[in-house]
């Protein structure tokens, strides 16, 4: 039930970033997020650790990811490190420039009229240039303090969580990552029969920008949902 249910419900915000926006880059990152968990589960490191490294290589985002590196037995780590970092560098090294462009996501609503979640928070004007650095920061901090707690299923949902509290974009493709840690979490987390926190998500990210216009209400909701 759970399963189903959950699933159910991610795949039609799946479908929405694959098919309607066809973010590969982020198709990808999740995509192998997910390999990821299943080579922890499966105890296999350097399937772990390839796994991480190619979803950082598809979006840099997904570094919030690194954490299940501290899931596996502590002999296995230096496993997952050595395939995570190889892969890492093997891709983007090539390609280095001592000139970075940085993206700046405008923090406006859309033309849907969703909120931006730092707007949200009062903050408003372009993406600052600590922003993509604290999503990862916070991301990896929280997945951390999971791994700490015994709780390491619980590292996708936080990392996505933090990108989406600090990040002052807003789509369907964004809540993706955040449905699929749902999923995780309550699937082998708190395996529970009717999956509460996917439905509440699916309802707060996918059916009330949908409803409602009001981009103060979609911001606060969005806000309230991240940060329970």
């Amino acid at each position: 039930m759970t399963v189903a249910a959950a699933g159910a419900v991610f795949l039609i915000v799946w479908a929405s970033l694959a098919v309607h926006y066809s973010h590969l880059d982020d198709v990808l990152a999740l995509l192998f997020a997910a390999l990821a968990i299943r080579a922890v589960l499966a105890d296999v490191p350097a399937l772990a650790g390839l796994s991480l490294g190619l979803a950082v290589d598809a979006k840099p985002w997904a570094l919030v990811f690194l954490p299940l590196a501290l899931a596996v037995a502590r002999d296995r780590r230096r496993h997952v490190a050595f395939y995570a970092v190889a892969v890492v560098l093997l891709a983007w090294l090539p390609s280095s420039s001592p000139t970075p462009r940085r993206w700046v996501q405008p923090n406006t609503t859309s033309s849907t009229s969703r909120p931006r979640a730092p707007r949200a928070r009062g903050v408003g004007g372009g993406t600052p240039s600590w922003d993509r650095p604290a999503q990862l920061v916070l991301g990896c901090v929280l997945g951390a303090a999971a791994i700490l707690r015994g709780r390491w299923v619980a590292v996708p949902l936080l990392g996505i969580g933090a990108r989406l509290l600090l990040d002052p974009g807003v789509y369907d493709y964004y809540s993706a990552g955040f449905l699929l840690g749902a999923l995780v979490w309550e699937a082998l987390g708190l395996r529970r029969p009717v999956p509460v926190w996917s439905l509440v998500s699916f309802g707060a990210l996918y059916l009330a920008p949908r409803l409602t216009n009001d981009a103060q209400v979609l911001g606060d909701l969005r806000l309230w949902l991240v940060l329970r």
